[in-house]
């Protein structure tokens, strides 16, 4: 019971702080108009797109890859027939 209020404590505090520093604005400004959070440089909408594009890509291809991984690690480690007559 103590270990749940505590939990809900620290994450009452963090929404606190993250909300109060305006990250959650920072983060929208930076997606949507390519502004980087802190300074008036701001991304020109191409590179912006390469990049949204690029960390879309390795999302799903990480989670698309994951049962192929799985698969193979969970292989037994026994040679193949055919490589110990050679």
């Amino acid at each position: 019971m103590k270990k749940g209020i505590t939990t809900i404590c620290l994450l009452g505090s963090g929404i606190l702080i993250v909300d109060s520093l305006d990250v959650m604005e920072a983060v929208a400004f930076f997606l949507i108009a390519g502004r980087i959070p802190g300074t008036d440089i701001g991304i020109s909408a191409t590179a912006m797109h390469l990049a949204c594009t690029a960390a879309l890509g390795v999302i799903i291809g990480r989670l698309s890859s994951r049962p192929i991984i799985r698969r193979v690690l969970s292989m037994p480690n026994t040679p193949d027939k055919k490589l110990a007559r050679a």
